[in-house]
């Protein structure tokens, strides 16, 4: 049976109406995503029926788990189907950073454009950096694009974090721009540029990640 809540002040809704609906402040009024109103609901007199949201947010929740177990298995079996997609997968894997849920999310965006160089991958991830200036006065500060594949951006946004944290030699490579005076998000788009150039190079020679390659020690680049 479907939820039905009181309006505000206990009148029972659906009286004059075809369809019964809870009152907005249930849910809050602009509630973000993944983020539930119950506190709020329960404060102003709704906690006798949160039993009832609380169970249809699980079922939801629950089917969604299950729909992506699913589509996790179907990509799966169509790696196993294709021995160049498989080597890739299993190279995408090799990081700190880049599970196998993200190497699925990545390989499935990369492989519909074919190979691409760095700079060309860089642009369809929309983490090229674009410049704003009119005339002599009006500057703005150099940002990225955000014009390129948002899907692709994501899972590098997710993989560099745990990278910049994990990885030895992402993790030197950021702290380096963070004392340099580089802004923190500044520093992790760079670490994200840096694993699009590491999956470049990883498929271009078939080779796994190799981090001391990629960045390189301050004192080893100098000799």
């Amino acid at each position: 049976m479907p939820c039905v809540c009181p309006l505000r002040g206990g009148s029972p809704a659906g009286a004059g109406s075809a369809v019964a609906r809870p009152h907005p402040a249930t849910f809050g009024p602009h509630p973000r995503p993944g983020r539930l109103a119950l506190p709020l609901a329960c404060r102003q007199g709704f906690a006798p029926h949160a039993p009832c949201v609380v169970r249809e947010l699980g079922q939801a929740i629950a089917q969604l788990q299950r729909s992506l177990a699913r589509l996790t298995r179907a990509a799966q079996a169509l790696l196993n189907q294709d021995p160049v997609l498989q080597r890739r997968f299993q190279l995408l894997d090799s990081p700190k950073g880049i599970g196998q849920a993200t190497a699925l999310a990545v390989l499935g965006e990369l492989v519909v454009i074919g190979d691409r160089s760095p700079r060309q991958l860089t642009k369809h991830a929309g983490l090229d950096v674009v410049e704003f200036s009119s005339g002599t006065w009006v500057h703005k500060k150099p940002h990225i694009s955000h014009a390129g594949n948002a899907y692709l951006r994501q899972a590098l946004y997710m993989s560099a974090l745990t990278a910049a944290h994990q990885d030895p030699y992402l993790s030197a490579f950021y702290r380096r721009l963070v004392a340099a005076g580089k802004p923190k998000m500044q520093a992790l788009v760079a670490v994200m540029r840096k694993l699009l150039h590491a999956m470049v190079g990883m498929f271009r020679h078939d080779q796994p990640y190799d981090g001391a390659r990629l960045c390189p020690p301050l004192g080893a680049a100098a000799r």
